[in-house]
């Protein structure tokens, strides 16, 4: 019985550990000029995607959450972001943004809507279509990438941003930060439990 008990928590325990983050994608589009690595790009089309954590959401007078990894695609290459990026929502705007963690500002601002008053940044929405913000990117801390600095020229275009939740694509030239899955949390504590028997049978003989 008392074997039975022990399995049955190294199970809870491990599924404990599946549901205990929820990945999120936010996806910005857009349309805009600038250059990358001093390279220019004119009236290019562009889609930031950024994976995060919902359990990392924090309330800081607006709510926010910095990205586990962040891309941008330009005219159809991706570069990998190695900057500490952000989305966050205030009101009825959302936007991309440098993370509190280093200097700068906002980045990629939309205007209010209202499909963004009541959303909690930890569901899907969208894809909502909106006019769109570029600023400060060669103000603060600069956006690094693995294809140079990327900086786009102050401007206003029309954008789409979606929210995809469970969604957690591995964004091209990104290294992603190693997690642990239902089955890897499973086979660990199984082993661990394992372990635990072939300990207590020894003690016990």
């Amino acid at each position: 019985m008392r074997s039975k008990k022990l399995w049955l928590s190294f199970f809870l325990l491990a599924v404990t550990f599946s549901v205990n983050a929820t990945p999120i994608t936010y996806i910005y589009t857009g349309t805009g000029s600038g250059t990358i690595g001093g390279s220019p790009f004119t009236d290019a089309s562009f889609t930031f995607t950024a994976t995060a954590d919902t359990d990392d959401i924090v309330n800081v007078g607006v709510l926010e959450v910095d990205h586990i990894t962040t891309n941008a695609t330009i005219n159809g290459s991706t570069y990998a972001i190695s900057t500490a990026l952000r989305t966050y929502k205030s009101s009825a705007a959302v936007g991309l943004s440098r993370s509190s963690s280093v200097v700068g500002g906002d980045l990629y601002n939309t205007d209010s809507d209202p499909a963004f008053s009541a959303w909690d940044m930890t569901t899907s929405l969208g894809p909502i279509t909106t006019t769109r913000y570029l600023i400060q990117w060669d103000s603060g801390a600069p956006i690094e990438t693995d294809g140079g600095t990327l900086i786009f020229d102050t401007g206003e275009t029309t954008g789409t941003f979606e929210a995809i939740l469970g969604a957690d694509p591995v964004p091209t030239n990104a290294t992603p930060i190693p997690t642990l899955s239902w089955f890897g949390a499973v086979v660990l504590v199984t082993l661990l439990a394992g372990l635990a028997y072939i300990r207590r049978k020894t003690f016990v003989n």
